[in-house]
């Protein structure tokens, strides 16, 4: 996969899956604003579309090694998973929006950013099975790009 040689543009696939795989599991099992979120398909779409958003401008907090470098991978976890709920949320809202009759996008996008925080904050904090699929998912991005980083050696996956 030619495509995928470079840290950005691994790390935004890999955020990408992070997002996806958390949106899965705030779908079927997360807390009690799940009955808020968009339909399926949407909600999806737009979650990946914002984490992947994420990883391209936090693609340089992953992947670095030694304790350092995990404290960084945490932090850019974090900044992450704000960054792509309030991109996707966005997303997500605003097609919804447009959707509706008498609504519009400008109204939607006044709430949006609250509203994506809340989400992944109430899923993260009230739902066991999405809090431990993001601490999955990011620890998988972030040795993913240890690996990309740092050639696969095992010198660089031991300070994890």
């Amino acid at each position: 996969m030619p495509v995928l040689r470079s840290a950005r543009s691994v790390c935004t696939f890999a955020v990408m899956a992070a997002g996806l795989c958390v949106a899965c599991a705030m779908k079927t099992a997360g807390g009690e604003l799940t009955r808020q979120l968009p339909e399926a398909p949407l909600f999806m779409l737009s979650a990946a579309a914002g984490a992947g958003f994420a990883g391209v401008f936090l693609a340089d907090g992953f992947g670095r090694a030694r304790w350092r470098g995990q404290v960084l991978g945490l932090v850019s976890a974090i900044a992450a998973t704000v960054m792509g709920a309030l991109v996707g949320s966005a997303i997500a809202l605003s097609v919804a929006a447009a959707t509706v009759p008498n609504a519009t996008v400008i109204e939607a996008l006044e709430i949006v950013p609250l509203f994506g925080f809340v989400a992944i904050l109430d899923g993260l904090t009230n739902s066991v099975p999405v809090a431990v699929t993001w601490a999955l998912s990011m620890a998988a991005v972030q040795m993913w790009l240890l690996r990309v980083r740092h050639g696969g050696r095992a010198t660089s996956a031991a300070s994890i």
